[in-house]
């Protein structure tokens, strides 16, 4: 099973952070169980904001943690969590307070770097992705990498923004298990692989 899955910018709008979903193109386990793909569905966190990306402080207090728990036995069997520095996921140590508290209930985590890295984390934005693997590398069930453009923090295809692919590569190698997916944003594989330096 090829490790490296590659995601469209057209795939339901997923860059754009408005896609409800994403599909693996593999089988891959959780909890020790192999779950077909077609079953397996990542989505975003969520927050208290007015809007879908609003930030508002109360998401990152008990009442954000208290409604998303309650939500997730709504969703689809096996579904991955992907974080988002506006939502009740936003960091390493919520990502980490996910993998303890959801897995029972057969939910884990999509590790997604460019989007757990808010506005103000950009002047340090290394050191902020190195705390992310570091710290909830080893939890991930799959990784969802996009390039960024600091400028607007937008997403965008790999190599085609300010992020260091390389580092990204080096940092997956040495904190997420080798059986969680790498799904890219990418033209292709080969462009994939370049800017992770694989």
């Amino acid at each position: 099973m090829s490790r490296l899955r590659i995601g469209h910018a057209g795939t339901g709008g997923w860059t754009h952070g408005v896609w409800p979903d994403l599909r693996c193109s593999d089988d891959f386990a959780i909890s020790g169980e192999q779950v077909p793909s077609h079953e397996r569905t990542i989505l975003w966190a969520g927050g208290l904001g007015d809007g879908d990306f609003d930030p508002n402080p109360r998401t990152w207090l008990d009442a954000g943690w208290k409604t998303f728990m309650a939500a997730l036995p709504e969703l689809p069997p096996y579904s991955l969590i992907r974080p988002h520095w506006a939502h009740v996921v936003s960091d390493a140590m919520s990502a980490r307070r996910l993998h303890t508290e959801a897995s029972a209930m057969s939910v884990g985590l999509a590790l997604s770097p460019a989007s757990m890295l808010s506005p103000g984390m950009m002047a340090d934005a290394d050191e902020h992705l190195d705390r992310f693997f570091e710290l909830a590398g080893e939890a991930a069930l799959a990784v969802v990498l996009e390039d960024l453009s600091t400028q607007h923090l937008t997403p965008c295809p790999a190599g085609q923004g300010d992020l260091d692919g390389r580092r990204l590569g080096r940092l997956l190698d040495r904190h997420v298990p080798e059986a969680a997916p790498v799904i890219v944003l990418s033209e292709d594989e080969h462009a994939a692989k370049a800017w992770l330096g694989w």
